[in-house]
This record gives C-alpha cells, sequence and structure tokens, in this order.
C-alpha cells in the first residue's frame, strides 16, 4: 500500500526550506528522508553565495520502489516507529538507540541502517555516519537511498571526489534522481571538472531543480560563453521569478543578449 507521507525539514540552516512530499511503498522511510533534507540543505548553504546554489534545494517527489522496502517483525517495526517519533522532536540521540537496538537483533535491516546513517549524520558523527550507510550499501547495493546520502554526506564535508562513486550508483540506477544528479553536478563544478558537471546539470533542471541553471550561467561566463550563460539565467528565471538577486540577473542579460 502507497503511504503518502509529507516531512518537514529538520535544521534549516536559516532558511526556510519546502515542505517535501514522498511517496513510499512498504514500510515508512521518514527519519532517513527528514534527515537527508536537513543534510542537502546544509550542502546548499555552505557553496558560494555568488555562485546561486545558497537557494534551498526545491520541492520535488521521490519514488521509493518496492526494492526499498524492508519487512521486519511487529517487535522491531514499533521500535523503528518509536525512532521515527524522536527523529521528528529531534531526539537524535534517542532515535540513535532505538535503531541500533533494531540492528543488534537484525543486521540485515538496510533500511534501518540507512537511517541510522543519517541520525549519526546530523549529530555530526560523520564517521559512523558513513559506515552506517557503507553497510547499508553492501547489503542491498540495488537501493538507491544510502549511496544518494552518502554521497551528500561527503560533499558537506567537502570530499568531492570521494563522493563522484556513490552519487554515480545511484544515477546509473535512477537516472530520474534530480537530487543526485544535481549534486554529482556540483562535485564535478567543485573538482574544476565543467565538462563532466555539464551533463549532470542539464538533467538536474530537467528534473526539478532550477538552481542547475544558475550553476550552468555561472560556468558559462567564467568560460566565456555569455551568450549560453544568458539563455541559462533567463531559464532560471522564467521558473524563479521572485528570485531575490532577479535584478542583477535582468542586467546581465541585457548587457550580453545577442541582438
Amino acid at each position: 500500500m502507497t503511504i503518502e507521507a509529507t516531512i518537514s525539514s529538520i535544521a534549516s540552516c536559516g532558511r526556510n526550506e519546502p515542505i517535501r512530499t514522498v511517496r513510499t511503498r512498504g514500510r515508512s522511510l521518514a527519519i532517513e528522508l527528514a534527515i537527508s533534507s536537513s543534510i542537502a540543505s546544509r550542502i546548499s548553504s555552505r557553496t558560494s553565495s555568488t555562485t546561486g546554489f545558497v537557494e534551498a534545494v526545491s520541492p520535488s517527489v521521490a519514488v521509493i520502489s518496492a526494492g526499498d522496502a524492508y519487512d521486519r517483525p511487529a517487535a522491531a517495526e514499533q521500535l523503528f516507529r518509536k525512532a521515527e517519533e524522536a527523529v521528528t522532536q529531534k531526539h537524535y540521540d534517542q532515535a540513535e538507540t532505538l535503531l541500533k537496538s533494531i540492528l543488534e537483533k537484525d543486521q540485515q535491516d538496510f533500511q534501518a541502517w540507512t537511517a541510522l546513517g543519517s541520525v549519526l549524520a546530523v549529530q555530526k558523527k560523520v564517521d559512523e555516519a558513513e559506515k552506517a550507510y557503507l553497510q547499508a550499501i553492501n547489503i542491498k547495493p540495488t537501493s538507491t537511498r544510502a549511496a544518494l546520502n552518502l554521497g551528500r554526506l561527503r560533499s558537506t564535508q567537502k570530499k568531492y571526489e570521494e563522493a563522484i562513486e556513490p552519487l554515480t550508483h545511484v544515477v546509473e540506477l535512477q537516472p530520474e534522481s534530480g537530487d543526485a544528479q544535481m549534486l554529482l553536478g556540483e562535485c564535478y563544478l567543485q573538482m574544476k571538472k565543467g565538462s563532466k558537471a555539464i551533463p549532470h546539470l542539464n538533467e538536474a533542471a530537467r528534473l526539478g531543480h532550477p538552481e542547475a541553471h544558475l550553476r550552468l550561467g555561472w560556468l558559462y561566463n567564467a568560460a566565456g560563453l555569455k551568450d549560453k550563460a544568458v539563455v541559462e539565467y533567463e531559464e532560471f528565471l522564467k521558473k524563479q521569478p521572485n528570485y531575490p538577486d532577479k535584478a542583477k540577473l535582468k542586467e546581465y542579460i541585457l548587457a550580453n543578449k545577442s541582438n
């Protein structure tokens, strides 16, 4: 049965992040989805304001396949739901304890490993979080959620080269993941590999990440391709007409648009 779960952002780093509506199949993924939203917010807020990537991640609907579901015993499911409640109340240490209790009895619960990774990440226990995500990936390589969150985590640590592998894995398995395309494009951009960044940023823009147009515009401008930069900025303003620095973008467009 499909569960409709509306999850608000946690720790929005001073910005009001949009509410995300996530459709899932099987057991609830509220824990790691809510916290991964927080991690994504941190990524967007830490990049240079001159690039326009400080905008919050745009609302999206993530479809999680039946393969991401995990059937656990009733007692373990009760603990998992208690962990979800703890996350909602920002009692991350309590959620960590509950998830570890589940995993003590069932080391194969890849969904609990993924949730644990996110709970640890939000507590800044980075090394432990990475190990939890890697454990989830090892158990269920076709589940993209842990790989996506691992890529996010490494990106927040500015380990862009290390983030490439899990994010590429996600894109290969789920090319319609706008979050993965955006993060992968950003990693390549931070590594000064613009030619590799462009296709992923183009896909991210197509898949609901208008901020990708800003990144492309910045890249083309830096390369002296002002006509291409103009096109990207125009596309961005079509999608984000209330952008705070709209006047500056319009000034750039007017100065550089070919007749």
